[in-house]
C-alpha cells in the first residue's frame, strides 16, 4: 500500500514512534480482544494522534513527541504550542483516553492528570487534590488561552495520561514479548517484522487474527505447544548446575544464614533484591539459600554465574553460552509459564569498572534485568562485592533504585564459627581470640576444613599461614591424583599472567605453551582453580597474591624492575605487600634489599613505598639489621621522612631502637627533629614498656625540655601501670608541668581512680595542697584552681571518694577548712563566717556548683556520710576540729556526717544543737535551717527523754527569725515538727497543731534546687476537663483578667484561655456551641481561645455546621483583637465554608482595625527594621494579613468561581491596603483569584505594586509575577526594570531572579543582560533562579552560561551562590551538566562548593570520571596542606575526594586517565590527607 499524502510514511517512519506502536502491536497479539490502526482514516480519531488503540474497554489515542528540542522538560506552554491541549480536549470529550509519550518528562502534568482521575468532580479536585505547588500550572492550563476554564482543564486532564518512556527500554521490552510469543526469528528481527506490517497497513485496523496472518508470511507463528516445559527443562538443569558449582565452594554442612530468610521475606514487596558483601563473605551461600527457599515455594527458579561466562554483546549472546536460543529472561518467562519467577545473578562484579573483566558487558545485564522485570511476575536476585557496589557508578545508581532492596552480608558470629570447627572434629576452645576473628570470614572456614584432618591444623596464627598449609595439601592432593602433575609450572604460569594484565583472570590460552592444560584440569578439580569458559583464575582473588608471592624467588627480577615495567597502580600494593612478607620469613637481605631499593628509587610511586613502610611499621619484632636499613633510609632525607618516622612510633619499634641505644643517643643528641622522633616513639610504647620510659624520662630531668616531654608521653599513658611513672607524674604536677594543659592532663587521668584510688587521692593532694599556687586567689578573691569545670577531673574526685571514702577526707577536709580561711567574709548577724567558695549551697547532687569547689565539697559530704556509717570514730577527730570552726562550711560538712551516723553521735550532735544560736543556722540559700533540721529528724529517737524536752523547749522559745514579723512561728515549726511527736509536753503538741493549721502543712517542704517555670492557669488542666458549660461560664467571668497571683505563680484569663483552647481542640462540637453563650462582656481571650481550638481541633462533616454558626457569633461580639482568628477557626472546612462566611472573611479583610500602621511585629536580631524574607510573616500576624491569607486559601479551594465572585470586585481594595506587610499577603489571594477573575486580578496588580519598591521583594509578591507572566509576560517587564533600578538592595535581587525566569522561561533575554550588568545583589538573584531552573528549564544554555559567568563573578557572595549548584544537582545524572561542572570546578566559586560538590559527584548515578579527576587535581591546588590538618574544613572534605580518586582508580580503562589519578593520589597521600590511606585500604585485596 502506498503512502497516503501528509507526510505519514516519514511521520510514522520515525523509530520512537513506531517501537511504541509495535508495542501496542505485541499486546493485540497477547489478546484477541485488542486492535491496532495506525494513522487512523478517521479525521476525527487521526487528529494529534500517531496510532488509536482499541484495549477492548476504551479507545486509547497515541501521540509522541521525542523531545523538545534541547529542553530536559516539556512546559504548559511547549505543550501548547504543539496543540497537544487542544487535540487532547476533542478526543476526551469524544470518550477517548489520551497519551502523551515522550523521552522528556512534564512531571507536574503527569502528576495533575493522576491526582484528577482520583478526584469525583471539580469540586472535590480543587478542594483535595491541588496542591499549592500545581495550582499555577492548572491555572495556566484553566487559561482562556489554552484550555478556557477549570472545567474543561480537569475533564481533560482526567482523560489524559503523560508517559515517559526510554526509546532502548521500548525497544528491549519489545524484543522480550515478542519471544514470548512468538517463534521463528529473534525478538529483534519479529520486532522489526511487526513494524514492516505496521507501516504497509497504516489506516487498517489490525487484531491478533490479521497480525497473525502477517507474520506468517514472513516465517514468523506462534509458539509451539510444550515449549514451556522444554524451557522449564533447560532452566532447571542450568540452576542445577549453578547450585553445583557454589556448592563446591561453600562450607559442608552449611551454615544457615538468616540473610536468606530476610531476602526472602524482602522479595514479597521489591522486584529486585541485592546481596552485597566481601570476597568470600558468604554470598553465594545466601543465594544458594534464598534459591532453594523459593524453589520449595513452587517458582521458577534460574540461576547464572556471570564469572563463568565469556564477553557477551546481547542478552540473546548471554543466553547461548547457557543453551538457550532466546535470551534467559525470555527462556525463564516461557519456563514459567505464569508462576512466579526468579532471575538470580550471581557475580555481578564480573562486570564492574572496579574489579571485573568483562565491564564493557554490564548494559546487557542491565538490559537483561529490564528484559526479566518487562514481565509480570519476574523478579531478580544479584550477588555483588559492596567494593564494586561502591566503585562502579553504574552498580552504585542500580542499587540506590526505589525498586532494589540490598541485602548485607555480615560476619559470621563466634557462636557459628566455634559450632563450625566442632563440625570439623577440632576444639574451639583452643582458638585464640585473632584466630577466631579470622575464621568468622567464611571463606577462611573453608580453608581450615580443607586442611582440618592435619594434626597441627589450628596451628595457623594468620592468614597467610592458612594458606600456607592449603597450598601443602593441595599440591598433595594434586599428585595423589597425577604424580607427575606439573604444579608450580601452571601456578607460575597463571599468577605471572595475572600480575602482567592486572587481571584477577586471564586467557586459558595462556596454558597452551608446554601444555600445562591438561596439569591444570588437575588443579581445578582440587578446586584450586576455576575455569570460566575460555579464561581460569585462582579459586579465590586473595590467593593470587599468596601464589604470586610464593613464586617470586623464581622471577630473577628485583621489585624495582618489576614495578617500572607498568604504571603502579593499586593492583600492585597487594602483590608488593605478599612478596615483602614471603621474602622477610624466607630471605631476611633480600627483603632489605627490595625494602631500600624500593623506598630510595625516584621513580617508585608515594603509594607502593607507602605500602613498604606499612609493611616494614607492622613487622611484629623488628631486628638491628631492620632498623639499621630504616635510619640510613631516613638519613638520605628522603620526602617521606616524616612520614617514614610516624609509621615507626609503634610499641615494637621502640623496644628495638631503645635496645640498640638509639633511643637514649637520640634524646641526649643535638638533633631536635630525632629528639622529637624519639619522644613520639616513646608516647606509642608508654603503656607497653612504662618501666623503660619512666626511666628514660627520670634520668633527664635537668633537661630544659624535661616538661615538655613528661607531658607529652604521660598523655599517652596509663599512669597507674607503673608508679615509678606515676611519680613522675606528680612530682610534674607539683611543680607546675601540667599547668598550661589542664584539660589533657585530667583526660589523661581520668581512669587512675578505677585502677588506684589511693593514688588518685595523691594526685589531687599534689595539685590542690602541695602545689605551688594552690591557694592563689584570683580577681574575685576565690582560689583559683577550684573554678575549674574538668568533666574528667569531677568523674575523679566522685569515683575516688567513693572508693576510698576516709583516705579522701583526710586529705581534702583539711583542705576545705584551709579554703574557707582563705576566702572567709566578715561574720554574720548570726555569728557564722561564711566563705565564697562553700556557704551558697542548693540542694542537689554537687550542691549548686559545676566547679571544682562544689565538686569537692558535694563528694566530700558523701565520703563523710560514708564514714561515719561504717566507722564513725575513724573520723571523730575530724568531726572534732570542724566542730571548733567558726565556718558555715565547717559547720555543714559537721551535720551531714552526724546525721548519717545519728544513733553513735546522737549525745554530742545534741550538745552542740542545744548551744542554739549559730548552731542552728545550717543549710542551703533557699532554706538556712534544712541541714540543722535534718540532724535534729536523725538523732531524735535515739536521745533521752530529758535531752528531747531540753531540745523541744529551745525550739518553742525561739526568738523571731531574721528579717521576719516577731512570731510568726517557722522557725520553730520547722524543728519542733522534725522531733518525735508522741514525746512532745502537751504544750508542745498544741503549738505544733497551730503551725501546722496556719502553714497548711504536717511539715516543711524540702528546699528545691534551681528551679524555673512559667505562669500557670489558674484551673489546672486536670480540673478543667472534668468542668461543665455552667462551670466554664463562671470561670470565666470570675478570671476576666490578666492578673497575676504571685503566691501560686498563676495567671488569669490569658493562662486559662490556653486550657480553654486544650479543651476546644479535643470536643470542638461541644464548645462549638457552648460559643453561642459567650457575650462582648467575656475577655476576648476566652473568644480568641475557642476559634484557635477550632482550626486545631480534627475535621468533622457534623462539627462543621456548628463552627460555622460559632464563627458567625464571635465575629458578632465585636471584640476586634479575634478577627485575626477568624481565617483559622474556618482551615479545616475551607471546601465546605458557606458563602456568608466567605463574604465575611472578605468584610473582615478589607475593614480590621489591626494593624493600625506599619510597626513590625517581628523583626530579627540585629536588624532595623523587617527583610522582605519576614514580610509576609509579619502580614499574617496581624488581623488583615490573616484574613487575606484564609480569603487566598478560600478561592484556592473555589471549584466553580462563586467564591472568587464575591471577592474579586474587593481586590482592588484590598491590594490598595496602606500597610505593606498586609499587601504581601494580599499577593496570595490575587494568585488564588487568577483561575476564576484573571482581569480583575490584573487590575489589582497594578494597585498592588504601586507602593514603596521593597513589596516586590516579597516571595508572595515574586510568585504572583511569574504567574501572571506565564500567560502575559508583557505585564511583569516593566516591574522587573523597577525592581532593577530600585535603591533596596532586597528588591533588586528579587529583580535578579525573576528577570533570570523571564529570560529562560518567557523568552526575554534582554532583562538577563540589563540584570547581570546590575550589582551584586541583583547577581545574586539571578545566581539562586538559575541554580533552582538549571536542570528544568527549557532554556539550559542560558541557564549553563549565565551560571558559568557568575561562578567568576567578582563578588564573592554572587559566587558563593552560584556554587550551590553542587548542592542542586545532587543524586542526579551529572552528564547532561558536565560543561557547567566542569565551569565550578576550575572557577574561584570551587572553594565554596566543596564538600557538596564532592558528596555530588561522589553520589552521581552515571560515570563522571574527567570530572572527578578535574575536582581531585584543583582540590590539591586550592587546599594542600589544609586537607591534613584536622581543624580545617579541607580535611573534613579531603575524605570524599581521596574516596572518588580511588574509585576512580577502580573503574578506569584508559592509562593517561590513570596515571593522572595516581599522580592526585600520591600528592595526597604526601600531603597526609585526611582519609585516602582509608580510601585504599578498602579498596584492595586484604
Amino acid at each position: 500500500m502506498s503512502p497516503r499524502p501528509g507526510g505519514e510514511t516519514d511521520k510514522l517512519g520515525n523509530r520512537y514512534e513506531l517501537a511504541w506502536a509495535i508495542r501496542h502491536a505485541l499486546y493485540c497479539i497477547v489478546d484477541d480482544r485488542r486492535a491496532l490502526t495506525a494513522e487512523d482514516i478517521d479525521a476525527e480519531l487521526n487528529r494529534g494522534s500517531e496510532f488509536t488503540y482499541d484495549d477492548g474497554l476504551i479507545t486509547e489515542v497515541h501521540q509522541l513527541k521525542r523531545q523538545n528540542g534541547t529542553s530536559n522538560s516539556w512546559t504548559v506552554k511547549a505543550l501548547a504550542d504543539q496543540k497537544i491541549f487542544e487535540a487532547a480536549a476533542e478526543h476526551v470529550a469524544a470518550g477517548r483516553s489520551y497519551h502523551f509519550v515522550s523521552l522528556v518528562p512534564c512531571r507536574p502534568l503527569q502528576e495533575l492528570s493522576d491526582r484528577a482521575r482520583k478526584a469525583d468532580d471539580l469540586t472535590s479536585f480543587t478542594d483535595c487534590w491541588l496542591t499549592k505547588e500545581l495550582r499555577p500550572v492548572f491555572n495556566q492550563l484553566a487559561a482562556a488561552e489554552i484550555l478556557g476554564n477549570p472545567q474543561v482543564a480537569w475533564n481533560t486532564l482526567r482523560g489524559m495520561w503523560f508517559l515517559v518512556q526510554d526509546e532502548l527500554d521500548i525497544v528491549r521490552t519489545n524484543s522480550m514479548l515478542a519471544v514470548c510469543s512468538l517463534r521463528g526469528a529473534s525478538g529483534d528481527l519479529i520486532s522489526l517484522a511487526i513494524g514492516d506490517i505496521l507501516l504497509d497497513n497504516l489506516g487498517k485496523r489490525l487484531t491478533r487474527t490479521e497480525l497473525f496472518a502477517l507474520l506468517a508470511q514472513r516465517g514468523i507463528k506462534p509458539l509451539e505447544p510444550g515449549s514451556h516445559l522444554k524451557s522449564h527443562q533447560q532452566v532447571f538443569k542450568i540452576t542445577k548446575s549453578w547450585r553445583q558449582s557454589v556448592e563446591r565452594e561453600l562450607l559442608q554442612p552449611p551454615i544457615k544464614r538468616a540473610e536468606a530468610a530476610h531476602l526472602v521475606e524482602a522479595l514479597d514487596k521489591y522486584r529486585i533484591g541485592l546481596v552485597a558483601g566481601t570476597a568470600g563473605g558468604g554470598k553465594s551461600s545466601v543465594l544458594e539459600q534464598t534459591a532453594a527457599a523459593l524453589e520449595s515455594a513452587g517458582a521458577e527458579v534460574l540461576a547464572l554465574r556471570l564469572d563463568r561466562c565469556g564477553p557477551f554483546a546481547s542478552t540473546v549472546e548471554l543466553g547461548h553460552q547457557f543453551g538457550f536460543e532466546v535470551s534467559p529472561a525470555a527462556a525463564l518467562a516461557r519456563a514459567a509459564d505464569d508462576r512466579d519467577a526468579f532471575l538470580i545473578i550471581d557475580q555481578l562484579d564480573a562486570v564492574s569498572l572496579a574489579s571485573g573483566r568483562m565491564p564493557e558487558s554490564f548494559d546487557v545485564v542491565m538490559d537483561l534485568i529490564d528484559e526479566a522485570l518487562s514481565v509480570c511476575g519476574i523478579r531478580v536476585v544479584m550477588a555483588c562485592r559492596q567494593f564494586d557496589i561502591d566503585n562502579d557508578h553504574r552498580i552504585r545508581a542500580f542499587a540506590s533504585r526505589t525498586d532494589v532492596t540490598t541485602v548485607e552480608v555480615g560476619r559470621l558470629s563466634k557462636e557459628e564459627v566455634e559450632a563450625a570447627v566442632t563440625r570439623m572434629g577440632l576444639d574451639p576452645a583452643r582458638l585464640n581470640p585473632s584466630q577466631l576473628a579470622l575464621l568468622q570470614t567464611p571463606l577462611h572456614l573453608v580453608l581450615l576444613q580443607t586442611i582440618s584432618t592435619q594434626a597441627d591444623a589450628l596451628a595457623f596464627h594468620s592468614r597467610g599461614s592458612l594458606f600456607e598449609a592449603f597450598w601443602e595439601r593441595k599440591r598433595r592432593a594434586v599428585r595423589s591424583r597425577r604424580v607427575n602433575v606439573r604444579f608450580n609450572d601452571v601456578v607460575s604460569r597463571i599468577a605471572n599472567a595475572a600480575s602482567d594484565l592486572q587481571a584477577l583472570s586471564v586467557p586459558i590460552e595462556i596454558l597452551d605453551d608446554e601444555d600445562l592444560i591438561e596439569d591444570a584440569n588437575v588443579l581445578v578439580s582440587e578446586h584450586l582453580l576455576a575455569q570460566d569458559g575460555g579464561r581460569i583464575a585462582f579459586f579465590h582473588e586473595t590467593f593470587f597474591d599468596y601464589a604470586f608471592a610464593r613464586l617470586w624467588v623464581s622471577r630473577g627480577e628485583s621489585l624495582v624492575d618489576f614495578l617500572l615495567r607498568d604504571e603502579q597502580a593499586l593492583f600492585r600494593r597487594a602483590q608488593v605487600r605478599q612478596v615483602l612478607q614471603h621474602l622477610y620469613e624466607r630471605a631476611p637481605d633480600s627483603f632489605h634489599t627490595e625494602v631500600e631499593s624500593v623506598l630510595t628509587a625516584n621513580d617508585i610511586r608515594f603509594h607502593i613505598k607507602e605500602t613498604v613502610l606499612a609493611v616494614v611499621a607492622n613487622l611484629l619484632a623488628p631486628t638491628t639489621a631492620d632498623a639499621e636499613v630504616m635510619v640510613r633510609i631516613a638519613a638520605g632525607h628522603p620526602g617521606f621522612e616524616d612520614r617514614l618516622w610516624q609509621q615507626l612510633s609503634r610499641p615494637q619499634w621502640f623496644r628495638r631502637f631503645l635496645e640498640d641505644g638509639q633511643i637514649a643517643a637520640w634524646l641526649d643528641g643535638p638533633n631536635e627533629g630525632m629528639r622529637n622522633h624519639a619522644l613520639n616513639m616513646m608516647a606509642s610504647a608508654v603503656k607497653e614498656h612504662p618501666v623503660s620510659i619512666a626511666k628514660l624520662l627520670g634520668d633527664r630531668k635537668a633537661q630544659p625540655e624535661y616538661h615538655r616531654w613528661l607531658r607529652w608521653v604521660s598523655r599517652f599513658s596509663d599512669v597507674f601501670q607503673n608508679r615509678d611513672l606515676f611519680d613522675l607524674v606528680l612530682e610534674g604536677v607539683r611543680e607546675g608541668a601540667y599547668d598550661g594543659a589542664q584539660h589533657e592532663f585530667w583526660l589523661t587521668m581520668h581512669n587512675l581512680p578505677k585502677h588506684e584510688p589511693l593514688w588518685a587521692i595523691e594526685l589531687l593532694q599534689a595539685r590542690l595542697i602541695d602545689h605551688g599556687d594552690a591557694l592563689t586567689l584570683n580577681e574575685e578573691g576565690k582560689v583559683t584552681v577550684l573554678g575549674m569545670r574538668e568533666h574528667s577531673a569531677a568523674e575523679l574526685v566522685r569515683y575516688t571518694a567513693h572508693a576510698e571514702p576516709l583516705a579522701f577526707v583526710l586529705v581534702t577536709v583539711p583542705y576545705l577548712r584551709r579554703v574557707m580561711a582563705r576566702t572567709a567574709i566578715e561574720p554574720g548577724v548570726d555569728g557564722l563566717i561564711r566563705d565564697l567558695h562553700f556557704s551558697f549551697r542548693i540542694k542537689d547532687d554537687d550542691l549548686g556548683s559545676y566547679r571544682l569547689d562544689g565538686i569537692l565539697l558535694a563528694a566530700s559530704v558523701r565520703a563523710l556520710e560514708s564514714v561515719a556509717k561504717s566507722a564513725p570514730e575513724e573520723i571523730r577527730f575530724l568531726l572534732e576540729e570542724l566542730a571548733s570552726d567558726p565556718y558555715d562550711g565547717s559547720q555543714f560538712l559537721l551535720y551531714r556526717a552526724l546525721s548519717a551516723s545519728a544513733e553513735h553521735f546522737a549525745g554530742w550532735a545534741a550538745s552542740l544543737l542545744l548551744e542554739g544560736g549559730r548552731r542552728l543556722r545550717c543549710g542551703y540559700i533557699s532554706d538556712s535551717l534544712w541541714v540543722a533540721r535534718e540532724l535534729v529528724l536523725a538523732i531524735a529517737p535515739h536521745v533521752s527523754d530529758e535531752i528531747h524536752q531540753r531540745l523541744e523547749k529551745l525550739f518553742r522559745d525561739m526568738p523571731c527569725e531574721w528579717g521576719s514579723n516577731c512570731g510568726s512561728g517557722r522557725s520553730a515549726f520547722t524543728f519542733l515538727s522534725a522531733l518525735e511527736e508522741a514525746r512532745l509536753t502537751t504544750v508542745g503538741q498544741r503549738l505544733l497543731g497551730e503551725y501546722r493549721r496556719k502553714f497548711g502543712e504536717d511539715a516543711p517542704a524540702e528546699p528545691q534546687g534551681i528551679t524555673g517555670g512559667s505562669i500557670g492557669s489558674p484551673i489546672a488542666l486536670g480540673a478543667a476537663k472534668k468542668m461543665s458549660d455552667s462551670q466554664w461560664l463562671r470561670a470565666m467571668s470570675k478570671y476576666d483578667t490578666d492578673k497575676t497571683n504571685w503566691a501560686t505563680f498563676t495567671g488569669g484569663a490569658h493562662e486559662l484561655s490556653g486550657v480553654l483552647g486544650n479543651q476546644v481542640a479535643a470536643n470542638p462540637e461541644r464548645f462549638a456551641r457552648l460559643a453561642l453563650r459567650l457575650s462582648p462582656e467575656f475577655n476576648a481571650a476566652y473568644s480568641g481561645a475557642m476559634l484557635r481550638g477550632f482550626g486545631e481541633a480534627d475535621a468533622s462533616d457534623s462539627t462543621a455546621p456548628l463552627i460555622f454558626d460559632a464563627v458567625r457569633h464571635i465575629a458578632s461580639l465585636g471584640q476586634a483583637e479575634n478577627d485575626r482568628w477568624l481565617g483559622m477557626a474556618l482551615q479545616k472546612y475551607y471546601r465546605e465554608v458557606p458563602l456568608d462566611l466567605v463574604e465575611l472573611i472578605r468584610d473582615s479583610a478589607v475593614h480590621a482595625l489591626d494593624p493600625a500602621d506599619c510597626s513590625p511585629v517581628i523583626v530579627r536580631d540585629g536588624t532595623d527594621a523587617p527583610s522582605a524574607v519576614d514580610m509576609q510573616l509579619n502580614g499574617i500576624n496581624t488581623a488583615r494579613g490573616s484574613l487575606a491569607e484564609a480569603l487566598g486559601d478560600l478561592l484556592v479551594t473555589d471549584s466553580d468561581g462563586e467564591r472568587t465572585a464575591l471577592v474579586a470586585p474587593y481586590l482592588n481594595a484590598m491590594a490598595g491596603d496602606p500597610v505593606l506587610s498586609v499587601r504581601s499577603c494580599v499577593a496570595y489571594t490575587l494568585s488564588a483569584a487568577l483561575r476564576h477573575a484573571r482581569p480583575e486580578v490584573m487590575r489589582a496588580f497594578s494597585t498592588l505594586i504601586d507602593t514603596d519598591d521593597r513589596l516586590l521583594a516579597a516571595g508572595s509578591v515574586q510568585h504572583l509575577m511569574v504567574y501572571i507572566g506565564n500567560v502575559n509576560p508583557e505585564v511583569i517587564d516593566p516591574v522587573i526594570q523597577r525592581m532593577l533600578a530600585s535603591d533596596d538592595a532586597e528588591v533588586r535581587e528579587a529583580g535578579g531572579a525573576v528577570a533570570a525566569f523571564a529570560a529562560m522561561e518567557w523568552d526575554r533575554p534582554d532583562l538577563m543582560k540589563q540584570a547581570l550588568s546590575g550589582d551584586f545583589h541583583a547577581r545574586k538573584g539571578i545566581a539562586e533562579t538559575c541554580v533552582q531552573c538549571v536542570d528544568r528549564t527549557s532554556n539550559v544554555e542560558l541557564a549553563t552560561a549565565t551560571l558559568t559567568r557568575l561562578m567568576n563573578d567578582e563578588a564573592d557572595g554572587v559566587r558563593k551562590e552560584a556554587a550551590t549548584v553542587a548542592l542542586h544537582l545532587r543524586e542526579q545524572p551529572l552528564q547532561p551538566f558536565v560543561k557547567l561542572l566542569a565551569a565550578l570546578i576550575d572557577s574561584p566559586a570551587y572553594e565554596h562548593a566543596t564538600p557538596q560538590l564532592l558528596v555530588t559527584l561522589q553520589y552521581a548515578p552515571d560515570k563522571v570520571d574527567e570530572l572527578v579527576l578535574r575536582a581531585a587535581k584543583r582540590f590539591v591546588d586550592v587546599f594542600g596542606h589544609d586537607a591534613a590538618d584536622i581543624r580545617t574544613g579541607a580535611a573534613g572534605d579531603a575524605h570524599y575526594i581521596s574516596e572518588l580518586v580511588v574509585r576512580g582508580l577502580a573503574q578506569c580503562r584508559d592509562r593517561t586517565h590513570r596515571a593522572e589519578l595516581l599522580d592526585v593520589l600520591d600528592s595526597l597521600l604526601e600531603l597526609g590527607a585526611y582519609g585516602i590511606s582509608e580510601a585504599i585500604t578498602d579498596s584492595e585485596r586484604l
